[in-house]
């Protein structure tokens, strides 16, 4: 069984997000995540990994992408993260 995006969204495996602190185990504060990445973090990165029916933009599966920080929905299936986005928040394609 594999996922398929309906309409126009866009499945999208994202890249781990860096723990902040991570590098430096004496830092005393802990945030919660929601104030770990703030609004200077203009977008997300990711692979394509499928496409609904209705996306007219030139993407295939295992390309990179941006996508915008906020309006996707998070999704886990076999121990695996994903997220599916609307092909409007699609921000940038990396191509190349």
């Amino acid at each position: 069984m594999s996922l398929h995006p309906t309409y126009d969204k866009v499945l999208i495996r994202p890249d781990a997000q860096p723990a902040p602190y991570a590098a430096d185990p004496s830092h005393k504060i802990i945030l919660p995540d929601r104030y770990q990445y703030g609004p200077w973090d203009p977008a997300h990165v990711g692979t394509v990994v499928a496409i609904g029916p209705n996306v007219e933009l030139p993407l295939k599966a295992g390309d990179r992408v941006y996508y915008a920080k906020w309006g996707y929905a998070k999704l886990t299936y076999q121990a695996q993260d994903y997220v599916v986005v609307h092909k409007q928040d699609i921000l940038v394609m990396a191509v190349g």
